[in-house]
C-alpha cells in the first residue's frame, strides 16, 4: 500500500466517526453523564425512616416492639 491511500482510508475513518459523534452526541453525552456522574443523595424528609427502622430484622437478641404514633 502506499502512503496515499492509507492517508485516504485514515480520512475515510475519522470523516465517518466525527459525523456518527455528531448525528449521536445527545446519546453519548447522556450515557456518559449517567455512566461516570455520581446521582445525588436523596434528601431525608421528617418520614424518611432511620437506617434502624428500616431494616427488615433485628441486630439484638432481645425482641423489640416498634414505636407507635401518638394520636
Amino acid at each position: 500500500m502506499s502512503g496515499l491511500t492509507i492517508i485516504i482510508i485514515a480520512l475515510a475513518v475519522l470523516g465517518w466517526g466525527a459525523m456518527i459523534g455528531i448525528y449521536f452526541k445527545e446519546h453519548i453525552t447522556q450515557w456518559v453523564l449517567n455512566r461516570f456522574v455520581p446521582d445525588a443523595k436523596p434528601k431525608r424528609t421528617e418520614n424518611t425512616p432511620t437506617f434502624e427502622e428500616a431494616l427488615p430484622f433485628r441486630y439484638g437478641a432481645a425482641r423489640q416492639t416498634p414505636p407507635t404514633e401518638n394520636k
